[in-house]
């Protein structure tokens, strides 16, 4: 584990860094560019089920199948944009 931290424990520690981020970077971009509302919403809504789900997901099935799973899904994804990027 990196710097003896849980899984979880170090997902949830970079996801508040992350959220301060897209914060910042959201204020810039709805500053200086138009963009879509509904679009905006829709993300929200998927991001929030998301990490619902997920956090149920991980008090279900425990720490060691939620780092299976996250592996598996980014490594599906990487190869997924080697591909067809």
């Amino acid at each position: 584990a990196f710097f003896r931290l849980p899984f979880i424990t170090a997902i949830a520690y970079s996801i508040i860094m992350y959220a301060f981020v897209n914060v910042i970077q959201t204020s810039y971009l709805m500053a200086t560019t138009s963009f879509d509302a509904g679009l905006a919403v829709m993300v929200a809504f998927g991001a929030s089920a998301g990490s619902y789900l997920g956090t149920h997901a991980q008090y279900l099935k425990g720490n060691r199948w939620v780092k299976r799973v996250a592996i598996t899904v980014m490594l599906i994804l990487g190869f997924r944009l080697l591909l067809f990027a």
